[in-house]
């Protein structure tokens, strides 16, 4: 969001001076000491009861100081808003929102660093994800980086993503070194199809990377892996897909003997439809590890993207004899429907469905193996849940929902 003008922060903030000096302070319970009639009350173990409506306005009035307070923060006058923070809790000391946002102003005052604590960790603290939007309504916004980045997490799984994207740019804001959030912010702003943001990001994100400790290795090259994943896409969006290959070919010359990079870089290329990229990595990979059943898995991909589903047949079996992997069935049975071979083919989709890993390629398949067979209902009927299972624009959803449409009207 775009900062505040100057003059709109000093007119707010002169209007909550006011209110605070006219009308808030006289509602916080009184600091000190007890008066004397109080403490005879508390002798004989009672407390004089606010009065109601004096309660109710503390709550309410907590919730836009609270709010104002965490503007004043995001806009770097961190003195300004640790009072406002202050003041909320005087009003109401539940104000959760308000207490981890004077927690984060506090720390950051005195120079130590904020910590970033995993989304899942606050979920299995929470209980209920639901619970943070009651913290919000109940205390107003916050302004703390491991809150917002679970917030961010909840808008995401929910398909907010421009709610999303807010939340964890703050938490970029507090935790630089965040890669992890920076990283979902990279998708996040090529799903908006701001690849602008994200290309800039990924090379903060890498510069970042290359300053961070070599502890562990291997998850440095995941995290560079993601990233050029995510750099990939970028570019496709731009419409460049040389630059996209580049970003693949150079993580795979940093990590040249690292088999799980190879294999990302494998799919990369095969969801690139580049198979002259791919297929030599898999035929190298195979050379060296002829049972690797990731490397005949992809072997057999690129056999059938190629036009040559009988060809892939002989690797997808031997697969199968060292793994039950339900994608190695799938592309068996794609492989048998590519080659016209539909008795077997159908019998992997049945017991891929037997098993419980139906989806929407095993019924589009079985829509296929229908039309062969002349059965317009079954067409009709597995196209219709390909399609409920499906993101609607998705390759895959087009290819049903054109079908679909080729069929005559259902018989009444």
């Amino acid at each position: 969001m775009p900062a505040l003008p100057g003059a709109a922060v000093e007119a707010n903030e002169a209007l909550w001076t006011r209110l605070w000096n006219q009308e808030l302070a006289s509602l916080a319970p009184p600091p000190g000491r007890a008066s004397e009639f109080t403490r005879r009350l508390a002798h004989w173990g009672l407390t004089p009861a606010p009065r109601d409506q004096d309660l109710l306005l503390r709550e309410w009035d907590s919730i836009p100081l609270q709010a104002w307070g965490v503007a004043l923060q995001r806009q770097g006058r961190w003195r300004e808003a640790q009072t406002r923070f202050e003041q909320a809790l005087l009003l109401n000391s539940n104000n959760f929102s308000a207490r981890i946002s004077l927690a984060c102003n506090s720390n950051l005052l005195g120079g130590q660093p904020l910590e970033l604590t995993p989304a899942r960790r606050l979920a299995e603290q929470l209980g209920n994800p639901d619970r943070i939007t009651q913290f919000v309504n109940l205390g107003g916004p916050f302004d703390e980086p491991s809150f917002a980045n679970f917030l961010g997490a909840i808008y995401l799984d929910r398909g907010l993503l421009v709610q999303a994207a807010e939340q964890l740019e703050r938490v970029r804001t507090l935790v630089p070194d965040a890669l992890a959030s920076g990283l979902e912010l990279v998708g996040i702003y090529n799903r908006l199809r701001l690849p602008e943001r994200s290309l800039a990001l990924v090379n903060q994100l890498r510069e970042e990377l290359r300053k961070t400790p070599t502890t562990n290795v291997l998850a440095l090259a995941a995290v560079d892996l993601d990233l050029a994943q995510a750099e990939c896409s970028s570019w496709l969006l731009e419409t460049n897909q040389a630059n996209a290959r580049a970003a693949l070919q150079a993580v795979l010359t940093r990590h040249p003997d690292d088999p799980q990079i190879a294999q990302g870089i494998v799919i990369a290329f095969l969801d690139l439809n580049d198979l002259a990229d791919a297929g030599p990595l898999v035929d190298e990979r195979l050379a060296r590890t002829p049972d690797d059943v990731p490397s005949l898995n992809d072997k057999a991909i690129i056999l059938i993207k190629s036009g040559q589903a009988a060809a892939a047949l002989p690797y997808l079996d031997h697969a199968l004899t060292l793994t039950n992997d339900a994608s190695v069935r799938l592309n068996r049975a794609v492989a048998y429907i590519e080659n016209s071979d539909f008795i077997p083919g159908k019998q992997d989709l049945e017991e891929l469905e037997k098993s419980g890993h139906a989806s929407a390629n095993v019924e589009y398949e079985l829509a296929l193996v229908a039309e062969h067979d002349l059965d317009t209902n079954s067409v009709r009927h597995y196209l219709q849940l390909c399609l409920s299972h499906t993101p609607a624009g998705a390759p895959l959803w087009q290819q049903a929902n054109a079908k679909l449409r080729t069929l005559a009207p259902a018989v009444k």
